[in-house]
């Protein structure tokens, strides 16, 4: 292959690959460095959207190499090389500097490599001079610490390590707000959990293999002459000590309905009994009131009462199709003991 001069560099017939430009205006004379920065800046695509540069041109969609599971081969080399031209002239170019290695950082795979050791080794210098220019040692630009709150949730906090942590939110949290203090980069995912839920016979109370034992008692109360009120006695008993604070959906009778005053946590009426905390009020959706409850202790009986109004339409009552009351162990995961009721 014939040697490229200077001359070459400046003819108008000389076209250069994008990975080739960048690496001229890394590894070159001076001058060279600075035509091909000017270069560079040209074909910028955009400076608010990482990546910047592309190794595809139209002669080669795919930069000349195969398709990789995580990004194209060569925009990580075009990208890298030109992150650390530009680090020390970086008001030769209007760029968010700070988003191109945050984007060259997330291509690296689970093996903390870029798919080759040619992208390793540049990806790799583009970050720790980008880092080294700032004055960032790396301790400081991993210190970050991230909260999570959200309504009748628990404190979540934790700092951020090579190790991913789990948070387990209710079902039904509908806003979420993270925050993060320090200086760092933090990677976060939302995992959705779903099954198919089987409808149980009438007073299955086979509960006793789950984290919490749960006991239900009705009454029927008359209130007129053609409307019901339903007053149901829910007790829950933790078999393990894990057990802090649950989750719980209370199901609702088809046309039947209820008020937040209708929910009430129930005294102790002996030492084996536990009055547990009101993390999140009560929210009654179409076909259950959802809450939180904390304070459960092992082997200690928690109950609360729910008053539900029959609807004044026709209807027979011993034909409605039983409802679940459902106790998931928020403070472990998606375990869950579950309890069918019906009148």
């Amino acid at each position: 292959m014939p040697r490229i001069t200077e001359y070459d560099l400046q003819s108008a017939q000389c076209k250069l690959d994008g990975r080739t430009i960048a690496a001229l205006a890394t590894f070159s004379t001076p001058a060279t460095k600075k035509r091909m920065r000017g270069q560079l800046s040209l074909d910028i695509q955009s400076g608010d959207i990482a990546p910047f540069w592309s190794a595809r041109t139209p002669d080669s969609p795919d930069g000349g190499i195969q398709k990789s599971g995580r990004t194209k081969a060569g925009d990580v080399l075009i990208n890298s090389l030109a992150l650390i031209a530009f680090v020390d002239n970086q008001r030769e170019v209007p760029m968010n500097f700070d988003l191109l290695a945050d984007w060259i950082d997330e291509q690296r795979g689970v093996d903390e490599l870029y798919g080759n050791v040619v992208d390793t080794f540049f990806a790799s210098r583009a970050i720790s001079t980008y880092r080294l220019r700032k004055g960032l040692t790396e301790a400081e630009e991993n210190s970050i610490q991230v909260e999570i709150k959200c309504e009748g949730c628990p404190q979540m906090l934790v700092n951020v390590t090579d190790s991913a942590p789990l948070f387990y939110i209710p079902t039904n949290v509908r806003n979420l707000t993270i925050l993060t203090t320090g200086r760092g980069k933090a990677r976060a995912g939302v995992r959705i959990l779903s099954a198919k839920k089987q409808r149980q016979r009438r007073g299955n109370v086979n509960a006793i293999t789950y984290p919490v034992e749960i006991t239900v008692d009705q009454v029927i109360y008359k209130n007129g002459q053609r409307q019901r009120t339903l007053t149901q006695v829910v007790c829950l008993k933790p078999t393990h000590p894990r057990v802090k604070y649950v989750e719980i959906t209370h199901g609702i009778y088809t046309g039947y309905t209820t008020q937040p005053h209708h929910f009430e946590l129930l005294n102790a009426t002996n030492s084996s009994m536990v009055v547990p905390v009101v993390l999140q009020q009560p929210f009654i959706s179409t076909y259950a009131v959802h809450f939180v409850l904390a304070g459960l202790v092992k082997g200690n009986l928690s109950c609360y009462q729910l008053g539900l109004m029959e609807p004044t339409m026709a209807h027979e009552p011993d034909q409605l199709a039983p409802v679940a009351i459902s106790v998931r162990d928020a403070s472990n995961g998606p375990e869950y003991s579950e309890f069918t009721a019906g009148i």
